[in-house]
């Protein structure tokens, strides 16, 4: 058996953040924070984070499911009273949820995650 599928059959495709292909999406809520969203895209592809921007005409709970299923480990909802505040409405796969926090603090979080190799 190779390694590689050693730690996908390990991980059964769920992988930790720092290992996970699709680290981070970001998604705008409606066409008013894409350069909000955008902004955050840059921030995390200057630190070598794998991340991706989707807006597409599909509902927003719609592509929250498809970010859910292709297991993308941290999703990033912006609307207009996150981007308004300077936060982020954080979902971790296979956690829920974890609420609305300010930008800073999950890009710090994220990136200290991934440097760690924790999560």
């Amino acid at each position: 058996m190779t390694v590689r599928r050693w730690v996908i059959e390990h991980y059964a495709g769920n992988f930790p953040l720092w290992l996970a292909p699709d680290q981070v999406r970001v998604l705008p809520v409606t066409d008013a924070q894409m350069d909000y969203a955008q902004g955050i895209v840059n921030e995390l592809r200057a630190q070598q984070v794998r991340v991706e921007l989707e807006f597409s005409n599909d509902k927003l709970m719609g592509r929250i499911q498809r970010a859910e299923e292709r297991r993308v480990h941290h999703i990033l909802v912006v609307g207009q009273r996150e981007q308004e505040a300077n936060n982020v409405a954080l979902r971790i796969h296979g956690k829920g949820q974890h609420g609305v926090k300010p930008r800073t603090e999950v890009v710090a979080d994220i990136l200290a995650a991934i440097r760690e190799r924790r999560g």
